[in-house]
């Protein structure tokens, strides 16, 4: 325990250089909690995963495409573009199956009208759409069970019949043998604000002339996205990308990966990756949450 707190403490200072450098200094209130000091440390993110930190949420996020045209396509397992709900609305309120063999439980994890946090659990009744309660952006489904869905398992909009691979009304997908959704996609919650610490980017070129950027954007809540990371690969076979990042990102903003694919001779497959760490608004002074343009 010593020795944890040690490494808390002398921890502490290099976050309050890099946040000061860019919006001002966090404040008196979350400095002197004295466990959160270098973001990019990765002692910290596993005291954090580990639930040893109570103030503390580490979220890594995944995404992937297995195969993606000659378009900018966000980076998801439902593929192109991932449509997001206007603000302050709820009608993500359907979850359903491709087959008629599903009857597994769902857990769903995802944001309510207000930006908070909402898990619940839902039984699929097959291809037939089964009602959740309203969400305004979803952020995790996962298969718990021990066996696999026999179809792809969708959380849409609407109150549709049972969407598509790509269909408009698709706001998360669970494809066969996955378990979870790939979506290098997420929201801050309400009344939260994050750091996003690292950001990875992997590509399989299938020969040379492919041409591709890979593209982490964050778009605060009500503004436009803001481009983050933007990295060019023009290589053949695997390449993968790491950066680490001192991004302070206030609540309610989403973040997504993207890929632009500049060539039509090839369908890559990409996926993204990047992790956070996520605290209470409550421990950063007015002024701070001011500068960073929480809602």
């Amino acid at each position: 325990m010593k020795k944890l707190l040690l490494v808390l403490v002398s921890l502490f200072f290099t976050l309050g250089t890099v946040s000061a450098a860019i919006y001002g200094t966090p404040g008196e209130k979350f400095k002197s909690r004295g466990y959160v000091s270098n973001i990019q440390n990765p002692a910290f993110e596993s005291i954090c995963a580990m639930g040893l930190v109570s103030e503390c949420d580490f979220v890594v996020v995944y995404g992937e495409d297995p195969s993606v045209d000659g378009t900018t396509a966000d980076i998801w397992d439902s593929g192109g573009t991932h449509t997001y709900q206007a603000d302050a609305s709820a009608d993500i309120v359907s979850i359903a199956s491709s087959s008629a063999s599903d009857t597994m439980i769902m857990t769903i994890k995802g944001l309510d009208a207000a930006g908070d946090e909402l898990t619940q659990s839902a039984t699929l009744n097959g291809s037939t759409r089964v009602a959740i309660t309203g969400l305004w952006r979803v952020l995790s489904v996962e298969n718990d069970n021990s066996t696999d869905a026999v179809g792809n398992v969708f959380v849409y909009q609407g109150t549709s019949t049972v969407p598509s691979v790509g269909g408009s009304t698709v706001r998360a997908a669970v494809l066969i043998g996955n378990h979870i959704n790939l979506a290098g996609l997420w929201t801050i919650p309400n009344d939260k604000v994050a750091l996003l610490t690292n950001f990875n980017a992997g590509i399989i070129l299938q020969d040379a002339t492919a041409d591709m950027e890979s593209l982490l954007y964050v778009r605060k809540y009500g503004k436009d996205w803001q481009i983050k990371d933007r990295t060019n690969f023009s290589l053949p076979e695997k390449t993968d990308y790491q950066s680490s990042k001192n991004i302070i990102i206030p609540g309610k903003s989403d973040i997504k990966c993207a890929v632009l694919n500049d060539t039509t001779t090839d369908t890559p497959a990409v996926n993204c990756s990047f992790d956070l760490l996520i605290f209470d608004e409550a421990y950063f002074e007015d002024s701070f949450l001011t500068d960073i343009g929480q809602p």
